[in-house]
């Protein structure tokens, strides 16, 4: 469940982005540069918190990269452009 939770905040976080993209540039791969941004964010926080060994296992990295994306969404959702 976890998984599946992550997974779908992640396609919806590059999905928003992929939209802001072509919406903000109309160009598609400005649109594709943004969507990926919203995937290299939350795993660059998974990896800076992987440096403790408390959080090196496949459950602790996917709760983070849930919650990173919980806030990269909230920021997006916040900031209309």
């Amino acid at each position: 469940m976890l998984v599946i939770g992550t997974a779908a905040l992640v396609l919806l976080n590059m999905g928003l982005g992929f939209a802001r993209g072509m919406w903000v540039s109309g160009n598609v791969s400005a649109a594709l540069g943004t969507a990926s941004v919203q995937l290299v964010i939350p795993i660059v926080v998974a990896l800076l918190f992987s440096v403790s060994r408390k959080f090196r296992n496949a459950r602790s990295s996917t709760k983070i990269v849930l919650w990173a994306s919980a806030v990269v969404l909230i920021a997006a959702i916040g900031n209309p452009h």
